[in-house]
């Protein structure tokens, strides 16, 4: 894999996550809690580490052909 694509695909994974998480955490508060509050801090670091892990394991995983 190349590292460009290894880039794009960090992104990619990176701001899919982020949506995901985001709107996760805002239905779990409002449905839980009663407002719709949402934490960015916490969405950002989980697409941060989402972003990094899929696509590295992807590329050195043993999976690999």
């Amino acid at each position: 894999m190349k590292i460009k694509d290894l880039i794009l695909e960090m992104i990619v994974v990176g701001i899919i996550a982020f949506i995901v998480v985001f709107v996760v955490i805002y239905l779990w508060n409002l449905i839980f809690h009663g407002a719709g509050v949402v934490a960015l801090g916490y969405s950002a670091k989980l697409a941060l580490i989402l972003g990094l892990v899929i696509p590295l394991s992807k590329a050195f995983g043993k999976g690999k052909k």
